[in-house]
């Protein structure tokens, strides 16, 4: 039963919020910084930056504003970016 359990926690938002939040954490704390001095950094609040940690609820806004702070806003463009076809085949396929 604990396998299926794992598989359906992989698949549950509320796994990836708080995977994403300890994450974070992790890699504040590898930089040696206090939450306060990273959420000025972001230009969050303290609060929000502590219940994103602690519970992994966050607005869409100050999760992009965390994901600047570490340069990495292109990757969720690429996420939201269209689809690339290599052949017509390929795009044929997909229109089907």
């Amino acid at each position: 039963m604990a396998i299926i359990d794992n598989i359906l926690a992989k698949n549950d938002i509320a796994f990836f919020q708080m995977k994403m939040a300890k994450a974070l954490v992790e890699r504040r704390k590898q930089e040696g910084i206090s939450r306060e001095v990273f959420a000025k950094e972001c230009g969050v609040s303290y609060g929000s930056l502590r219940r994103f940690e602690d519970s992994g609820e966050i607005s869409l806004k100050n999760l992009l504003k965390i994901v600047r702070r570490f340069d990495e806003l292109e990757i969720l463009d690429e996420i939201f970016a269209k689809k690339k076809y290599t052949s017509m085949d390929e795009l044929r396929k997909d229109r089907k």
